[in-house]
């Protein structure tokens, strides 16, 4: 994916939805010719799949999602609200806490969120 589109500091267009859309399918085949002790390429297809079956690139939903996939899912959605971006300041952790909790069911595994803030409140 270009950096003009990672880094757009403005909406995007659907046409550039379009090509961040492609990543993870590139990224699962770059995966698959590697020689890895276990299989992640359909981790990292899946990897912006919803569990309300509106992600991409598959549209799949809920537990069709890898388990892998699903916990990626969410740390990378941590990781996106806690880092500053171009186009917004980081958010605090109740901040991210917040959208997270919002997420569960529709973009997240709730089993897996709960999980997650429980590892948080161990650190």
């Amino acid at each position: 994916v270009p950096d003009k589109i990672w880094k757009k500091e403005s909406k995007l267009l659907p046409e550039e939805w379009g090509v961040i859309e492609t990543h993870s399918i590139i990224c699962e085949k770059i995966v698959k010719e590697a020689d890895l002790p276990f299989e992640v390429a359909p981790i990292i297809r899946s990897h912006h799949e919803r569990w309300d079956g509106q992600g991409y690139p598959d549209k799949l939903k809920g537990e069709e999602i890898p388990l892998g996939a699903r916990i990626i899912i969410i740390a990378n959605a941590w990781d996106a609200m806690v880092s500053k971006r171009v186009f917004r300041k980081a958010r605090t952790i109740d901040e991210a806490k917040k959208e997270m909790k919002k997420g569960k069911g529709f973009q997240f595994d709730p089993n897996l969120v709960d999980l997650f803030f429980l590892m948080i409140e161990k650190r």
